[in-house]
């Protein structure tokens, strides 16, 4: 049975009651199981057949970091690891695959890799964090067009793809 980690920043889907959580439901086949590990400063979980949900704990973020990594191994092996985005989840998963010799994902659902300042604070920092995660990780998938077509331009890593996320209804007007 192949089994996923995923780590996540949505502190909504430590609620099972949560529409993140309805979402997270989805993305379970039969057969597989998916661990999410979210940076929360709250350590609750909740689980499910094929579906395990985890609160890292802890107030400040190398702390929750730090205990998503030792949370995570403990927890046997994995097949994939998948990083919501390439900053520190993504040096997360990159740290965590390359001891345990996993595969690692990283998603980019802001831009990071269209090579845009963004205007964020640190900027620099992350875009030194994004060139990282872009050179280590083995399949980058994003939901920008315009990082698409970077990521191709740089053929780094072989893998990444384009998967838009669906616009949720209440902005279609």
């Amino acid at each position: 049975m192949p089994r996923l980690l995923l780590f996540s920043r949505d502190r909504s889907g430590l609620d099972p009651a949560s529409a993140t959580a309805d979402r997270w439901r989805l993305l379970v086949r039969e057969g597989q199981e998916l661990v999410f590990m979210v940076l929360s400063p709250i350590s609750s979980e909740w689980s499910e057949p094929g579906l395990r949900v985890i609160g890292s704990g802890g107030s400040v973020l190398l702390v929750r970091l730090v205990r998503a990594y030792l949370r995570s191994r403990r927890m046997g092996v994995f097949d994939l690891l998948s990083a919501q985005d390439p900053l520190e989840l993504g040096l997360l998963a990159l740290w965590f695959g390359k001891k345990q010799r996993i595969p690692v994902e990283i998603q980019d659902h802001g831009g990071f890799f269209d090579d845009q300042p963004n205007g964020e604070p640190y900027w620099w920092v992350r875009r030194w964090l994004v060139q990282l995660a872009r050179r280590q990780a083995d399949v980058i998938r994003t939901v920008s067009p315009y990082s698409q077509q970077n990521l191709k331009k740089m053929r780094k890593p072989s893998v990444s793809y384009w998967l838009p996320i669906a616009p949720h209804d209440r902005f279609r007007d």
